[in-house]
């Protein structure tokens, strides 16, 4: 079954009492099925959509993400309101966070000696 996010029910619940006239009357529920589906609102939480969407917002933080590798975790809020932001607040919140950890956790400062050793590059002193 469809859902959609709790902070989508408030939008469109101020939307319906301040402006009424974007919605039809009289009011149903197969007409506030068709309004979510024509703006886009349902549920985002399929991992496959959600990936490229945290890939992207962890990508255009980057300092962000150093700080919270460094321990200022309280970031992660920061984070799930990026995502939120990028998909008009239909993203799960939970399954957001979930896979925000588990990206986080997978990013690691790799220092210069082992980037070279990857690389195959060597560390020359300059005379």
């Amino acid at each position: 079954m469809k859902k959609i996010t709790e902070a989508t029910a408030k939008k469109l619940l101020k939307e319906y009492f301040t402006n009424p006239s974007n919605f039809p009357h009289p009011w149903s529920h197969s007409k506030l099925i068709d309004i979510i589906t024509e703006r886009s609102l349902w549920m985002i939480d399929e991992r496959v959509v959600l990936e490229p969407i945290i890939d992207d917002v962890l990508q255009q933080h980057p300092n962000e993400t150093a700080k919270y590798k460094a321990g200022k975790t309280a970031l992660l809020g920061f984070f799930i309101g990026c995502v939120m932001k990028a998909t008009n607040d239909c993203a799960q919140p939970e399954e957001t966070k979930a896979l925000l950890l588990e990206k986080l956790d997978k990013i690691r400062e790799y220092s210069l000696a082992e980037v070279c050793h990857v690389a195959k590059i060597t560390l020359k002193a300059e005379p």
